[in-house]
Formats: C-alpha cells, sequence, structure tokens
C-alpha cells in the first residue's frame, strides 16, 4: 500500500464526509442542545444535528427584543441591524419602523441608526472618528 500524506488522507475524508452529508436523509436527529463557536463561547443558539452525518439541521434562538424562541429569526447584517442581533419576524418589522438613514453633514456618509425625533442629532461617526452633526434624510419602511 502506498503511503499517503496527511493532505491526501483530509482531502479523502473531506470529500467522504460531504457525501455523507448530501446523501443523508437526517431522520436521526440530537435533543436541543448549545451551539457554542468555541469553548465557553455559546451563539446563542440551541441547535439540533442529525446523529448520521452530524449536519445541523435546525437552529432556533431567543429574540432579542420580545424574548419568543424562534427557528424563523431575522439575523443583523451589519447595515440596518447590528450583527449578531436576532429578532424575531414581528419584532424586525417593528424595528424597521424606528431605522432612520442619517447623513454625518462633515464628510457626507450615511448610515441607519435607530433613532427617535429631532431632524440634526450629534452622533458618532465611524468615518470621521469623533461626535458629529447628523442629519436624518430617510425615514425607513415610511
Amino acid at each position: 500500500m502506498k503511503e499517503q500524506t496527511y493532505k491526501q488522507l483530509e482531502r479523502e475524508f473531506n470529500k467522504k464526509v460531504a457525501e455523507l452529508k448530501k446523501n443523508c436523509k437526517h431522520k436521526n436527529l440530537t435533543p436541543w442542545s448549545e451551539e457554542w463557536w468555541a469553548m465557553g463561547h455559546p451563539t446563542g443558539f440551541k441547535v439540533r444535528a442529525c446523529k448520521r452525518c452530524r449536519e445541523i439541521v435546525k437552529r432556533r434562538v431567543a429574540c432579542m427584543e420580545c424574548g419568543k424562541i424562534t427557528e424563523d429569526y431575522i439575523n443583523g447584517d451589519g447595515q440596518r441591524r447590528a450583527i449578531g442581533e436576532y429578532l424575531c419576524k414581528d419584532c424586525d418589522k417593528k424595528a424597521a419602523k424606528k431605522m432612520k438613514l442619517i447623513k454625518c453633514e462633515k464628510c457626507n456618509n450615511k448610515s441607519y441608526v435607530r433613532i427617535r425625533g429631532k431632524e440634526t442629532l450629534k452622533y458618532y461617526c465611524m468615518w470621521c472618528e469623533k461626535e458629529t452633526k447628523h442629519k436624518i434624510i430617510e425615514n425607513k419602511d415610511d
């Protein structure tokens, strides 16, 4: 038998695992368990995985606004919602109504933020790297 390198064995293993996951019907699932991205660092999700191929089949999280447990959540995109902010569909609709597009009066860069009231406000501009005046230029989802 020809001796194989680690890389060759790894490639062969990954190919077989990918084939197993692709062809698996995911009938036998684990109980709901907490998902961790590293030891001591939970993601906030509860997951169910297939016992045969270890593919995560179901994922749920508590809405960060109302606390409702949901599998049908909206993930923050870093623009209109903070990354890592998970909301149920009802709370996402409510939050969208509070979103405003603002423009820095110094550098003209635009950002979505949740604010109330005033036409002009002081806000930290990540491009200017200091607190500057911003003007609301659009109410989101009005």
